[in-house]
């Protein structure tokens, strides 16, 4: 509605889009206010208000200001035909509080699958299709009806009996031996401090220089190992 009013000329005098917006946003809002009051839909007669007289005399309203012509239609005729013609669609929401206001929660289920199209061209095999469409899909319908997926009560995850893992602290007192494992970058790297056995001892984040990196080093002890896990370039 808004790019029609925006590019079509005669939609754009007679105001019929706008219109049609400010009507679904009235009805989304008193959707919204009998929701909270615990209806499941609004009453007959604010339904018939919009069906029956503001609807149906917009979607008149805009088929006089674009009326047919022969061949290919204007799109603004054609959006005020699809109006017309899913009128009972387009006011679900309003007659059943289970329908959404929009279809966004739709297209962002099938969003990942456009996008691995576009960038892979496609799935090698169709076991791969079925396996990513039923994970994106239990995703999906985990999200819409649990709680978030990633954050559980204290103590636990939802619907598991595991116990939530805490990261171990840092050693805080060790005079062996170290190894300094470096993933060194353009302008800042890390580097993190073990035991032998992978025991964590310290990490830190330093800016490039070999001052700051000798010194960092040197906390280590003497002659420790140094492992580059990364480096740029």
């Amino acid at each position: 509605m808004t790019g029609i009013g925006e590019f079509d000329q005669a939609a754009r005098v007679d105001g019929w889009t706008e219109a049609v917006i400010n009507l679904l946003g009235d009805a989304h809002r008193w959707v919204g206010a009998w929701r909270r009051d615990g209806h499941d839909r609004l009453p007959n007669f604010t339904v018939e208000d919009l069906s029956s007289w503001r609807y149906d005399e917009l979607v008149a309203r805009a088929l006089n200001v674009h009326p047919a012509r022969g061949g290919k239609q204007a799109p603004a005729r054609n959006a005020a035909l699809r109006l017309q013609k899913h009128k009972d669609e387009f006011l679900r929401f309003t007659t059943d509080f289970t329908v959404g206001f929009t279809n966004n929660t739709a297209e962002q289920a099938i969003r990942m699958i456009k996008v691995k199209t576009k960038v892979s061209g496609g799935f090698r095999t169709l076991t791969g299709a079925q396996t990513f469409l039923a994970l994106r899909g239990y995703i999906s319908t985990v999200r819409t009806n649990v709680p978030p997926l990633l954050v559980g009560p204290p103590g636990g995850c939802w619907g598991c009996s595991c116990p939530s893992r805490r990261r171990r602290p840092l050693m805080a007192a060790y005079d062996g031996p170290q190894v300094v494992g470096m993933d060194l970058h353009r302008r800042r790297s890390v580097l993190v401090r073990m035991t032998p056995e992978g025991e964590k001892l310290a990490k830190v984040r330093i800016a490039n220089s070999p001052e700051r990196l000798s010194a960092e080093i040197a906390k280590a002890g003497p002659a420790p190992e140094v492992v580059l896990e990364a480096t740029y370039g």
